[in-house]
């Protein structure tokens, strides 16, 4: 049985959506698609599809991740930033608004920087 047919199986029996598969998986929901779908999976995710086959309760699993899993600050309102951007009186692009505001909006990973020049308007 090809890897798309074990997919479908293991999402099958265990009432997962696709997306569901891609969270325990750590791949995209479009990913697990085109595998599905019969198209060439990479190596490192045809490994990251194997390991999740071996989980004994994907359900509690998925269960436990969503508990675990901070949610981004979505009360983040940009028009302050905005605001310091335009009276900076510096030039500064749309992108880096974009920059700026996804930064603050999102988890702060380890590793996640901001260029030296945006760093200020945090």
């Amino acid at each position: 049985m090809n890897i798309g047919k074990q997919i479908q199986k293991f999402r099958k029996n265990h009432n997962l959506s696709q997306a569901d598969f891609a969270l325990l998986a750590g791949i995209s929901q479009r990913s697990v698609s085109y595998v599905e779908s019969g198209r060439n999976v990479s190596s490192k995710n045809r490994e990251k599809i194997e390991d999740t086959f071996k989980i004994e309760n994907p359900v509690n699993r998925l269960e436990n991740f969503s508990k675990s899993t901070k949610l981004p600050n979505r009360d983040f309102d940009v028009t302050d930033l905005v605001k310091d951007l335009a009276s900076s009186g510096e030039k500064v692009t749309f992108g880096d608004v974009l920059q700026i505001a996804l930064f603050k909006f999102a988890r702060k990973e380890e590793g996640n920087k901001l260029p030296e020049k945006l760093q200020k308007f945090l």
